[in-house]
């Protein structure tokens, strides 16, 4: 077994390991926000989200969850596929007297990707730029990453474009993302570009392939892809 078997083991272990206090955490008298907030993201990182959300709702009650608690639900809420809820929740962070966090946004951008919500996530990427909550690549690689499963390649490629503006280098997540939307739109001549700066793996490389297929060019061997 490889060492990243063996570490994705460990921590699904740890992650079950961590539910199972769940129980024992709901039954002390008022468990400290700390302890909630841990309970918090060990149901993100397991998948319970409306355990997750139940957790939350009882710091609400006593008075003290605070951006981790809420960031920690999102998550949750993220992980577990249901987009609508993670923006509920940033939505109602101001009402507690709460500043979103670009941690906050991000969970949240990913949920709407997950989600097939393109639109959410151009709004929300907008409000990181308009706020405190500076949008980081992770903001704009989550966002690329919705306008790509959305098959916008148009728009997708458009963001990527704006990145230089944005003063943001791009990594291998943000051009796998440009490759594909070059797939999209038969875009062999950009797919190429984007694979070669370095950034690239075996499915990104099929991209380019596939671009230069739609194309139907057969520049493909002399562009050097085929070496």
């Amino acid at each position: 077994m490889s060492r990243s078997c063996v570490q994705k083991s460990l921590r699904a272990s740890l992650q079950i390991s961590a539910l199972a206090f769940l129980p024992e955490i709901q039954g002390l008298s008022q468990p400290g926000i700390i302890i909630s907030n841990a309970a918090i993201s060990a149901c993100a990182k397991g998948g319970a989200w409306p355990k997750a959300l139940e957790l939350l709702e009882q710091r609400l009650q006593i008075g003290d969850a605070n951006i981790v608690t809420f960031s920690a639900a999102i998550s949750a809420c993220e992980k577990g596929g249901v987009w609508q809820q993670a923006v509920q929740l940033l939505r109602a962070i101001p009402r507690y007297r709460l500043q979103a966090t670009v941690i906050s946004y991000n969970a949240t951008i990913s949920a709407c990707e997950k989600g097939d919500a393109w639109q959410m996530a151009c709004e929300l990427l907008a409000e990181t730029r308009n706020s405190s909550s500076q949008a980081n690549l992770t903001t704009f690689n989550a966002t690329l990453a919705a306008g790509e499963k959305a098959n916008l390649w148009q728009r997708t490629l458009h963001l990527l474009c704006s990145f230089p503006a944005m003063k943001l280098e791009e990594d291998a997540i943000s051009l796998s993302s440009g490759i594909s939307a070059c797939e999209q739109g038969c875009l062999w001549q950009l797919a190429h570009h984007f694979w070669s700066r370095g950034w690239t793996d075996a499915a990104t490389f099929g991209d380019v392939v596939s671009a230069c297929e739609k194309e139907e060019t057969p520049l493909v061997s002399r562009a050097g892809l085929t070496q």
